[in-house]
């Protein structure tokens, strides 16, 4: 009910706006993404099938390779410029791997300045992601690099997803800019829930306003368990303890040199707060983000995380989930014409500080992408990767005697613009 109230109120805020604009706004224009899938994948089943896989499309659920054809995405967007300064933003999708077949992914509107002395200014309000990931730049929280993104990028599209008032500044002097980001947000209390019972996964569904992901079937969160409290699934968009959290960041480019960006996430979340089956998460993590940019036609980039999640009261003395976790990626791009060649390599890993005898949450991982994508047509793509992920998940233990999983996607993705 609360997310609906915000959304509602949102759009009655622009409504009023459109009231005194400009006789030549407002200005709608509607864009669009098609995204058709033919995957093949081995290992084990997927995590979005209830299993422990790190990729979207794993196994059967007899953990024999399974060939799939699928519509992975459709989405629509909206954006409407009311005046020179204000927009509204709207992106609805279509995802049948999500509990409700079409829901909202961001909406929020927007206001933009130029001062003379040459800063600019942009506040948004609404549902957006955060100005994290180096590699989701394109159309829909899409990556023009790969079909899968990162392990840091995968959670923050299935997590981290602000709610609220971002202020963004920007001075761009000579040869530089620099930028500072302050955001209060509210609506996110469970992140940090499949990144401790899960653990980290390399995949491209984002979470949608009244969506939710599958956990796996770990004993602390099964009927006989001591955390029973908790649903089989988290819910990413929900207020649980009426606490704001806040992300603050900050970026520095020197043309033509290299950028580097960081940014530090608190949801300041009541670890022992229940809604509904849902729990209140006590997350934090810094996200570092730098790119080199003196080649032509070559990119390399990167990104690090480092956090801590934490949930529930004590249990034995100890807090019922306390999980420290990391993760790092490097990614190099090479365009020539229409083509583009990109390779990746991603570690990550998770340390369980707690309980570790009767809930063990302990991980460490890799994983190889490579990847090639051909503009062919005016507004059509298509994407060509192989994913290797090879990670051991102390909890799969409760459900088989081997804990490290070797996983293999192949994919071919074509992607229409409209």
């Amino acid at each position: 009910m609360k997310r609906a109230i915000f959304v509602v109120s949102m759009f009655g805020m622009g409504i009023a706006t459109n009231a005194n604009a400009q006789e030549s706004f407002p200005e709608v224009k509607f864009s669009g993404l098609g995204d058709a899938r033919v995957s093949y994948s081995s290992g084990e089943p997927g995590w979005l099938d209830g299993g422990y896989g790190k990729t979207r499309y794993g196994s059967d659920p007899n953990g024999n390779d399974e060939v799939r054809l699928n519509l992975s995405e459709l989405s629509l967007m909206m954006n409407t410029q009311f005046n020179w300064e204000l927009s509204t933003f709207v992106h609805a999708k279509f995802d049948p791997e999500q509990k409700n077949d079409i829901d909202l992914v961001e909406a929020y509107a927007k206001y933009s300045n130029l001062f003379e002395n040459g800063i600019r200014t942009e506040a948004r309000l609404g549902i957006f992601y955060p100005h994290m990931s180096m590699e989701n730049i394109d159309i829909a929280w899409t990556s023009p690099y790969s079909i899968t993104s990162s392990a840091i990028n995968s959670w923050i599209g299935e997590e981290i997803k602000t709610t609220g008032l971002e202020i963004f500044i920007e001075k761009e002097f000579e040869e530089s800019a620099l930028s500072f980001t302050g955001t209060v947000f509210g609506l996110n209390d469970p992140a940090g829930t499949l990144l401790a019972f899960r653990g980290w996964a390399l995949q491209d569904s984002k979470t949608t306003l009244f969506g939710e992901f599958p956990l796996p079937p770990v004993h602390s969160i099964g009927p006989d368990g001591k955390l029973a409290l908790q649903d089989p699934y988290v819910v990413p968009h929900l207020e649980v303890d009426d606490r704001v959290g806040y992300v603050v960041g900050f970026d520095w480019e020197s043309f033509g040199l290299f950028s580097i960006n960081s940014q530090f996430y608190n949801n300041r979340g009541d670890r022992e707060a229940v809604i509904g089956g849902q729990y209140g998460w006590e997350t934090e993590f810094i996200n570092i983000g730098v790119s080199l940019d003196m080649f032509e036609d070559f990119e390399i980039f990167g990104q690090y995380m480092k956090g801590n999640t934490k949930m529930g009261g004590l249990v034995h003395g100890e807090i019922a989930v306390d999980v420290d976790y990391d993760s790092f990626y490097i990614l190099a791009s090479k365009t020539y014409d229409i083509h583009r060649f990109t390779v990746r390599y991603d570690h990550f890993a998770a340390d369980d500080n707690t309980l570790v005898g009767y809930d063990n949450n302990k991980e460490t991982g890799h994983a190889w992408l490579f990847a090639y994508s051909a503009d062919l047509f005016e507004n059509q793509k298509l994407m060509l990767e192989y994913l290797h992920v090879d990670s051991d998940r102390a909890n799969r233990a409760e459900h088989s005697p081997i804990t490290r999983v070797k996983e293999n996607q192949v994919q071919a993705s074509y992607r229409v613009r409209f």
